[in-house]
């Protein structure tokens, strides 16, 4: 007897068992280890995602400006921090000019003093109008009468202009009516020679009249510099300096930024005043390099003054600005000191001749930083024989109430700042 099969009855099992129903009505993805046992069929019924909510594509775009900011800001802060300028202007990096004479072949020593950041603007600027006693070198006199040359870094200008560069957070200026007294005030000999440093982020605080009334005001007082000028040649060429005893010696100055938001801005060119910059995190050191070889051929003695690495850190100087004074020794420099920290910073000693990556300032009157100790700094007094052989005495100082007090050994700020500065003497 044949079996007859109602196809349309609905009591028979099914070929796939029913799926469960979501609540907006449409089927719900069952799991395959959900799937009944000896069920026919074991794969899920597979559903794509739904589309993401608008959101969630602001919320990507969002993101990627921000991203795209960033690196905008990366940018400029390393133009303005490190020295990075994509378009100098025109004569930015002239060609070395000859320096004239020889070395002359010096006899006996030759002493220098070599000092951080003197800060005479603001409050310091401030106490020398109101205090006409107010001396702030005087305790250094029996540190520096022997001599032959006191280098050190002018973080201010001097200028009566209240025309201040816009869009930076300092500008620090000394009124042309204290400089006397912040300048000649200092306790040297007679016949010793003066030089400020001045490639730095203040050089144009008050813009480009600041700059010309500085260097005029520096001139006046017999005070050498490098570093500005009123061309980038004028800016690059080194300070000569020829102490009473006939000792040649030639200093360069220059900077890795300017605090401004561009260093474009600040540099000197072909027919502009201005700084000389370059940078030098970033290994734009030939133009340097070249400078420091010209000028070893022609002095006695070369010294590099650098505005430049980070300021208050705790890892030391950084691993280029090792390397930059490792290749300006090799260069023919005897004697590099940067100034930019605002703390002392390890010496090192590279093939017999002394590298300062932070002396620490020699005034100021910034807040005081227990975890840096900015309110210590040395003045690094070097003895350097004919044979260049080449002695440290460091002279340690607390800066207190806006003047410098050279600090006895049994101090522990002493014993301090010649920790600092990992000197093995200490």
């Amino acid at each position: 007897m044949a079996t007859h099969i109602d196809h349309h009855r609905r009591d028979l099992p099914t070929r796939r068992p029913p799926q469960p129903q979501s609540p907006q009505g449409q089927r719900a993805l069952v799991p395959p280890e959900l799937v009944p046992v000896g069920s026919p069929d074991k794969r899920p019924t597979i559903h794509h995602a739904p589309p993401r909510p608008a959101w969630h594509r602001w919320l990507v775009a969002g993101l990627l400006a921000i991203g795209l900011l960033a690196a905008t800001a990366v940018l400029w802060l390393d133009d303005a921090r490190s020295g990075l300028c994509l378009r100098p202007p025109a004569g930015a990096y002239p060609p070395p000019v000859p320096i004239p004479g020889q070395p002359s072949g010096r006899q006996g020593p030759t002493v220098l003093a070599l000092a951080g950041d003197a800060m005479l603007g603001r409050g310091v600027d401030k106490r020398f109008s109101n205090n006409p006693a107010f001396d702030p070198w005087k305790e250094l006199a029996p540190a520096l009468r022997d001599v032959d040359l006191f280098a050190m870094n002018l973080e201010c200008v001097i200028t009566d202009s209240t025309d201040r560069w816009p869009h930076k957070a300092y500008n620090f200026r000394l009124k042309p009516d204290n400089v006397a007294r912040a300048l000649d005030g200092l306790p040297l000999p007679q016949d010793a020679a003066r030089f400020a440093s001045f490639a730095n982020n203040h050089a144009l605080d008050y813009g480009r009249p600041g700059l010309a009334d500085t260097l005029a005001q520096l001139a006046a007082r017999g005070w050498a510099t490098a570093g500005t000028g009123a061309t980038a040649s004028e800016a690059q060429r080194p300070a000569l300096i020829t102490t009473d005893t006939g000792v040649r010696i030639g200093v360069l100055a220059i900077g890795d930024h300017c605090s401004c938001r561009s260093t474009c801005a600040w540099m000197a060119g072909e027919d502009r005043s201005g700084a000389w910059y370059a940078n030098l995190s970033g290994g734009q050191w030939q133009h340097l390099l070249e400078a420091v070889s010209n000028l070893d051929t022609e002095v006695d003695l070369v010294l590099v003054s650098l505005h430049a690495g980070p300021n208050y850190t705790h890892r030391g100087a950084p691993r280029w600005l090792r390397r930059l004074a490792a290749a300006l020794v090799a260069s023919g420099a005897d004697v590099v000191f940067a100034h930019s920290a605002h703390h002392v910073l390890p010496v090192e000693v590279i093939d017999g001749r002394h590298v300062f990556y932070g002396l620490g300032d020699l005034v100021h009157d910034y807040p005081r930083r227990p975890e840096y100790d900015n309110d210590l700094g040395f003045v690094a007094k070097i003895t350097i024989a004919a044979d260049g052989t080449q002695t440290l005495e460091p002279v340690p100082y607390r800066i207190r109430q806006k003047a410098v007090h050279p600090l006895q050994a049994k101090d522990p700020d002493h014993a301090e700042v010649l920790r600092r500065a990992q000197w093995p003497g200490r």
